[in-house]
C-alpha cells in the first residue's frame, strides 16, 4: 500500500486531488490511498517526521513564509526515497525542482488527464526503480518494503505485518519469492522475516525477536540457513 501525502494553500484544490487521486486508484486498481493533506507547510513537516510517506504532491507557491522548494529541501534531509511530485501555475518554476530529485512536475490548473498521467508513468518509474518496493504478482500491489517486519501464512492468506498497518494477499510463499528484496528471509514454514527487523534471537528457544515487539519460531528446516544469515552460526 503506497501513503500519498498532499500539501496546497488552496483547499478546494485538496479536495479536487483527493477526489481524483481515488478515482485514478480505483480505476487502475493501484493499491495507494491518501495518508494526510494539509494546508499548512508545518503540519506537513511535523507529520514527515513521524511517518513515511512513498509519494508527496507538494504546492510550490505557498501563501507561508515557506514555499515549497523550501519545504522539499527540509523534507529531503531526512527522506530521500520519497517521490515527490511540485505543481505550480508558472511552468518556470519546474526548474528550480530538478535538485530536489523530484519526479514530475504538473502545471497548474490541474486537471484529472494530469494526474492520471503522473500516477501511471510513477507507477512504471517504480516497478523498474530501486528493490525499496514489492511488486506483487496481481500487477497492482505495491509495498514499500521498508515498512513490513515480517510475512506471515494463514491458509490462502498471506498477511504482511507493517509497522503501521497490515496487507492481506491471496497467494503462496512460493509466489512471491521472486518479489521479495535479499533482506527478506524465511524463518519457518509460515513466516518470512525482514532482516532489517531483526533485534535478536534466542536460539534455545528459536525465536527471532522483531522492532514492534513481536516474535516468530524459527523451524527446523530453516534454522541452520537463517542464523547463518544473520551470522548467528549454525549451532
Amino acid at each position: 500500500m503506497m501513503n500519498f501525502v498532499l500539501c496546497d494553500d488552496d483547499k478546494a484544490i485538496l479536495s479536487c486531488l483527493v477526489k481524483n487521486l481515488e478515482t485514478v486508484f480505483l480505476k487502475h486498481e493501484i493499491k495507494a490511498r491518501v495518508a494526510f493533506k494539509t494546508h499548512c507547510p508545518m503540519k506537513l513537516l511535523e507529520y514527515s517526521t513521524r511517518n513515511t510517506m512513498d509519494v508527496l504532491f507538494l504546492d510550490i507557491d505557498l501563501k507561508s513564509n515557506m514555499d515549497g522548494l523550501q519545504i522539499a529541501e527540509r523534507i529531503r534531509e531526512n527522506d530521500k526515497n520519497v517521490s515527490l511530485i511540485f505543481s505550480s501555475a508558472l511552468i518556470k518554476r519546474s526548474i528550480d525542482t530538478h535538485q530536489y530529485r523530484a519526479f514530475d512536475f504538473i502545471s497548474k490548473p490541474i486537471d484529472y488527464d494530469k494526474i492520471e498521467r503522473s500516477i501511471l508513468r510513477l507507477r512504471e518509474y517504480l516497478i523498474h526503480k530501486s528493490p525499496k518496493f514489492i511488486h506483487l504478482p496481481d500487477k497492482r500491489t505495491i509495498i514499500n518494503s521498508d515498512e513490513i517486519e515480517y510475512i506471515t501464512k494463514d491458509h490462502t492468506r498471506l498477511i504482511f505485518r507493517g509497522k503501521k498497518q497490515n496487507i492481506e494477499y491471496y497467494g503462496t510463499f512460493k509466489s512471491i519469492e521472486s518479489c521479495l528484496t535479499e533482506k527478506f528471509v524465511r524463518c519457518h514454514k509460515s513466516f518470512i522475516v525482514n532482516l532489517d527487523a531483526v533485534t535478536g534471537v534466542n536460539k534455545k528457544r528459536d525465536e527471532v525477536f522483531l522492532k514492534m515487539g513481536e516474535s516468530c519460531d524459527i523451524g527446523a528446516k530453516h534454522r541452520m540457513e537463517f542464523l547463518e544469515v544473520l551470522n548467528y552460526g549454525s549451532n
